[in-house]
């Protein structure tokens, strides 16, 4: 199912027909449900990407990838409380390595809200906090956050806040 929504040649239809038998053969494992709510994104239906999502989380509540993944769904449908409360549940539950990846995604509600600078400085503190989490490879989360904060700056004609940040 997977393959085909992030691979060419792109077909949803095959991916949710794929998604489905994942999920009638293994009702009991998250990852049918997490399957299912990435092709229920790509497919644009986020509200039932976000009850897969759920369902993900009720059968293991104890693993970020669904919370972050809902939370996602929910940044997109414009429910940034919701967004946020999964978010911050996501990083509650990470592994060491996923805090800052969660933290970072998490900072860029802000900026599908509306607050871009917020989003930055909520990325900012994120970048800094990351070489004290005593991870493997600190480089890798803080390129990547570094990079959405360019991004954000240079997508709302700020250059000066670009280079900072780069």
């Amino acid at each position: 199912a997977a393959s085909y929504v992030f691979n060419e040649p792109r077909d949803f239809a095959k991916a949710e027909t794929y998604a489905l038998a994942g999920q009638k053969l293994w009702p009991n494992e998250p990852l049918s449900y997490d399957v299912l709510g990435r092709v229920r994104r790509a497919q644009s239906r986020l509200e039932e990407a976000a009850a897969a999502y759920s369902r993900e989380i009720e059968l293991n509540p104890k693993e970020s990838q669904g919370w972050s993944v809902r939370g996602n769904a929910y940044t997109f449908l414009g429910q940034y409380d919701k967004a946020r409360a999964d978010y911050d549940q996501a990083i509650r539950v990470s592994r060491p390595e996923e805090v800052p990846g969660n933290a970072g995604t998490r900072a860029l509600i802000s900026a599908y809200a509306g607050d871009w600078k917020g989003a930055i400085n909520e990325l900012d503190q994120v970048i800094q906090a990351t070489p004290g989490m005593q991870l493997d490879d600190a480089n890798q989360p803080t390129i990547q956050n570094a990079g959405w904060a360019v991004y954000i700056a240079l997508a709302h004609n700020a250059p000066d806040i670009a280079e900072k940040e780069y």
